[in-house]
């Protein structure tokens, strides 16, 4: 390890929490070879665009990176929605939540049990298997035929949902994606909303670009380890890729891309270590869900790499946390999984009462960065900004 430029994660995290206070790029999606170009270190603006909380004009891309993430490092407080409802929603509508079965997806759940229970409306689980290429359309199909008046699935896309996107629509049921590539065009389309869309994940996985840029000293040699087959992570590995490109001259990004079978399957970590065997130039493992880090800190020790590489990545679930909180990881940005189901339904209620569904205003959710610093312990999943539930009722009144 370099102890010049990278005395540990707590010295820099300790003082961006004294000081209290995302990105286009070109991954071409193959398995191997290093990507570095020229930066223009200090830029002034973040990936979505908004300038920094703390502006420091800076030659050293570790500093400004460091600048750019000050704010995250605090836990978000409101839920970014402040319009409240027009009148009660009616009572009794059926809401379908198509949910993928793999565990970053499966907190959703319970966000939407209990912010369907809130208005009184009926909620229906429909569970598929994201590797099945047909499981999206046909859980959805179900739900058309199930009498839906809302459908919401996350991490899909238009072109995988298909003919039964289009029964959808014939039959007048907005559907509410998450986290998802797809536009939101309402009637025209049959999305209506995409909470955590495209700018939310381009935000994210620049600030945690940022982290490592800011953690290794402007140095940061990283394998970046994704999963194509969502197309809402692709968005994310863009914007990796884009952040280091134009923010880091001297760091470098290893791509290694997985398949859904290879996540469910177990055999990630065998995959991050077979790369990193074959180049020890590699110093941080950046995972774009929790899935994919399963068991790695574990397969790192036993192939003696413990010490040597730093884990970083998006969508921690608690064995991801509680790495953290044991000082195996160095960073993750959690998802608030359940609040985003708050959101959806939020969606939802809005279109029952005809008022306009503000549908920016449920993309860009609240953003964290977590670290052995300011982890909360015991591990538990991120549920979203404080007292989001209150929030939501407020705005519902109820």
């Amino acid at each position: 390890m370099r102890t010049s430029t990278r005395r540990g994660l707590a010295a820099i995290v300790g003082s961006l929490v004294l000081a209290v206070a995302a990105c286009g790029g070109d991954n071409k999606g193959s398995s191997s070879g290093a990507t570095t170009a020229p930066a223009t270190a200090g830029a002034a603006t973040t990936a979505t665009g908004a300038a920094p909380t703390s502006a420091v004009v800076s030659s050293d891309p570790a500093v400004t990176a460091k600048a750019r993430i000050e704010q995250y490092l605090q836990p978000p407080t409101a839920i970014g929605i402040t319009t409240p409802l027009s009148g009660k929603p009616p009572t009794g509508k059926k809401v379908y939540w198509l949910e993928g079965n793999i565990q970053s997806i499966l907190p959703i759940t319970g966000g939407f049990k209990d912010a369907a229970a809130a208005l009184g409306w009926n909620l229906t689980v429909l569970t598929y298997d994201p590797a099945d290429p047909q499981g999206p359309s046909a859980a959805m199909r179900q739900a058309v035929d199930g009498g839906a008046d809302y459908i919401a699935v996350s991490g899909q896309s238009i072109d995988i949902l298909g003919q039964a996107l289009d029964a959808a629509k014939a039959k007048n049921i907005p559907v509410i994606d998450m986290y998802s590539t797809d536009e939101v065009s309402g009637a025209a389309n049959g999305i209506y909303a995409n909470v955590g869309g495209t700018p939310y994940s381009q935000r994210s996985g620049a600030l945690l670009s940022d982290f490592v840029i800011a953690d290794s000293g402007g140095d940061g040699n990283v394998l970046f380890v994704n999963v194509p087959d969502f197309k809402i992570l692709q968005i994310v590995a863009d914007a990796v890729t884009g952040n280091f490109t134009s923010q880091c001259p001297n760091c470098t990004v290893t791509p290694l891309n997985v398949s859904i079978g290879d996540m469910t399957g177990g055999t990630v970590a065998s995959q991050i270590v077979s790369a990193l065997q074959s180049n020890s130039k590699i110093d941080y493992v950046y995972v774009t869900i929790g899935d994919l880090a399963s068991g790695l800190p574990e397969a790192l020790n036993a192939a003696g790499l413990g010490d040597k590489v730093k884990i970083v990545g998006g969508v921690p679930n608690t064995e991801q946390v509680q790495s953290l909180i044991d000082g195996k990881a160095a960073a993750y940005t959690p998802l608030g999984r359940p609040a985003s189901a708050w959101a959806a339904i939020d969606v939802m209620a809005r279109l029952s009462l005809g008022m306009n569904p503000d549908a920016k205003d449920h993309e860009l959710l609240p953003a964290v960065i977590w670290t052995p610093t300011n982890v909360p312990n015991p591990a538990q999943d991120y549920q979203g900004a404080a007292n989001y539930q209150q929030q939501f009722k407020a705005l519902w009144g109820v």
